[in-house]
């Protein structure tokens, strides 16, 4: 399986990429819920691990320990939500680069802190990507990050 791993929160993109024959399913994972498959995507003459992580932090996180114990080392997370904001508009990228902590799962990762930083490799190259295809973008602050955190390094 591929090191690198997009969590893709649009069941929509997953549904219309396995109709067009581009995903292929390569492992299945259980939860209470039923099956959560794991697909390959070979994008660039490379392959890319894709699955849905569910909603919720608890659920996204045993799917991605999951995922983990398949081989998964690289991550992104792609999904939408609101914003409080009303200056911005419906389909504008945001990429996160900190975040303020209002749930349980993380804490399972890092120390305990009211806010916890983005990877900072991460987000230059998210911004890079982005401003090779001319996209626009904001750096914000996100209400809840569980899963662009920083893991510790171990002793």
């Amino acid at each position: 399986m591929s090191e690198i791993v997009v969590m893709c929160f649009y069941s929509e993109v997953i549904e219309k990429l396995l109709n067009e024959g581009k995903l292929k399913e390569i492992k299945t994972l259980y939860s209470q819920m039923g099956k959560h498959p794991v697909y390959e995507l070979e994008y660039k003459d490379k392959k890319v691990t894709v699955f849905h992580p569910g909603v919720g932090g608890a659920l996204g996180a045993a799917l991605m320990e999951g995922v983990i114990a398949l081989g998964g080392r690289k991550f992104i997370s792609c999904g939408s939500g609101g914003v409080l904001d009303k200056n911005i508009a419906a389909g504008h990228i945001l990429v996160p680069i900190s975040a303020v902590r209002d749930e349980g799962t993380s804490y399972h990762y890092i120390e305990p802190s009211r806010e916890v930083s983005v990877n900072s490799q991460a987000v230059k190259a998210i911004e890079k990507v982005l401003k090779a295809h001319n996209c626009s973008y904001i750096l914000v602050k996100h209400e809840v990050l569980t899963l662009f955190i920083e893991k510790p390094k171990t002793k």
